[in-house]
């Protein structure tokens, strides 16, 4: 081959070469970006007896949906694949109740929440062909039991003289978790490690490992001129101000009692 033929064949090599990075660069730059999800709404803490919508938010990046799954702990409640003639199908499980008719691709209605729907809560999606990937997350959901109605205060008697000790009861209503139980006296918070006697929660066991808790509070604080009158306040507190209650009660003082 003379040296004009080889020039001329290396040439085309070369252009070959180069027209076969363009078709691979042009390849690349339309890969659908992986897909993703953006956001993964389980509202908690919830309510025993309410309702909760899971929401999850994705990006497809082009691809085409196959399906979005939910997961309570690992086990599969709830589906959802636009392909299928039955799109939505559920899978039962204790302390889960879906409403089929209030749920869609990106969100699920939960109805009648009880203790035992407790647990992590995970959104998996999935892609089609030809990729076939899958992205998914979790998030924990709590739920509570609040008290039925606020904390009952009890005196062992109803009158006082200066310099006697008063002794109060405060018994909160059964809850879960248990409440946060804090002493005022006039609007002051009482420091707790001072004259009080407290009594651990007892447990009162349901369906299954839950329970209620019962908190009962003695104060016994010894009164003063400063605290003439009193009035002592008991405050519930469960998670964080979320539900609060607060219940008082007045000390009187017996004829002739000296306030200074």
């Amino acid at each position: 081959m003379t040296e004009k033929g080889l020039s001329l064949r290396a040439h085309l090599l070369e252009d070959l070469l180069l027209l076969i990075g363009a078709f691979v660069s042009v390849l690349g730059s339309h890969r659908p970006v992986p897909p993703r999800i953006v956001a993964l709404h389980v509202p908690s803490p919830a309510v025993a007896g309410d309702s909760a919508v899971l929401r999850c938010g994705y990006e497809l990046g082009g691809e085409t949906l196959y399906a979005v799954k939910w997961y309570r702990n690992a086990a599969e409640f709830y589906r959802y694949v636009p392909a299928s003639r039955t799109p939505i199908k559920t899978f039962l499980q204790a302390g889960i109740d879906v409403d089929v008719s209030k749920s869609e691709k990106s969100s699920v209605y939960l109805r009648n929440l009880s203790l035992e729907s407790f647990g992590n809560y995970t959104c998996q999606v999935s892609t089609d062909k030809p990729y076939f990937r899958c992205v998914q997350t979790t998030r924990h959901l709590v739920v509570v039991v609040p008290p039925w109605d606020g904390p009952v205060l009890m005196e062992e008697k109803s009158d006082y003289e200066l310099g006697d000790n008063v002794s109060i009861l405060c018994n909160s209503g059964k809850s879960k978790p248990a409440p946060e139980l804090k002493w005022y006296i006039n609007g002051q918070l009482v420091d707790i490690s001072i004259g009080v006697a407290f009594r651990p929660p007892t447990v009162f066991p349901t369906r299954g490992s839950e329970g209620f808790s019962d908190w009962v509070k003695r104060y016994n604080p010894k009164l003063s001129h400063r605290a003439c009158p009193a009035l002592f306040l008991d405050d519930l507190n469960l998670l964080n101000n979320l539900f609060l209650f607060q219940q008082s009660s007045r000390i009187r003082f017996a004829p002739g009692a000296f306030c200074s």
